[in-house]
């Protein structure tokens, strides 16, 4: 029993240490990843300007704040699964 909860502790802080966030912007345009702590992993910027882009003030211009609930909701997920009883079947 402390083998298996060992193991599966080793598991979700490998899958922590693993979770990325990611959001988009601009109809795809604009992509971001961001690490579980909310670190920018990645940013990804098509060239080509979007139709209808009217300048930086149109709001999350790269879905970080998207990026960054995926990667909390991840996270949360994780830790949530440690938390579980481990005698329910």
């Amino acid at each position: 029993m402390i083998e298996e909860q060992t193991t599966r502790m080793e598991e979700v802080g490998q899958n922590l240490a693993e979770a990325r966030g990611r959001g988009e912007s601009a109809g795809g345009h604009v992509s971001v990843e961001v690490l579980a702590g909310g670190a920018l992993a990645a940013l990804r910027i098509d060239p080509r300007p979007p139709p209808g882009l009217r300048g930086p003030r149109g709001g999350d211009p790269g879905g970080s704040g998207e990026a960054t609930r995926d990667a909390a909701e991840q996270t949360g997920a994780l830790l949530n699964s440690l938390l579980e009883d481990p005698f329910r079947g």
